[in-house]
């Protein structure tokens, strides 16, 4: 029987194929962000607000998050399809 997608990721994967499958999602929302933030900080560079939730969301020094999400979204993906998980 197949595990749902959600409960794998709540409870933990059961097999192989289902870890692969949260690895590779987790790894388009990971980009997704990136370029997200990305998109916010660069604006930050050239607008500023006058309300300091906006201003916060556009902190240039943000470009900095990027380049660690960036970084930790490579390292995830080398190597982690095809192994065996071991617990």
């Amino acid at each position: 029987m197949s595990q749902s997608f959600i409960l794998a990721v709540f409870q933990g994967p059961k097999d192989v194929v289902m870890a692969q499958r949260i690895v590779k999602v987790s790894v388009y929302v990971s980009i997704l962000m990136v370029f997200i933030s990305a998109a916010l900080a660069i604006a930050g560079l050239f607008q500023t607000s006058s309300d300091a939730r906006i201003q916060y969301m556009l902190d240039p020094w943000m470009l900095i998050d990027v380049f660690l999400l960036s970084v930790l979204t490579f390292f995830s993906t080398n190597g982690s399809y095809g192994q065996q998980l071991s617990f």
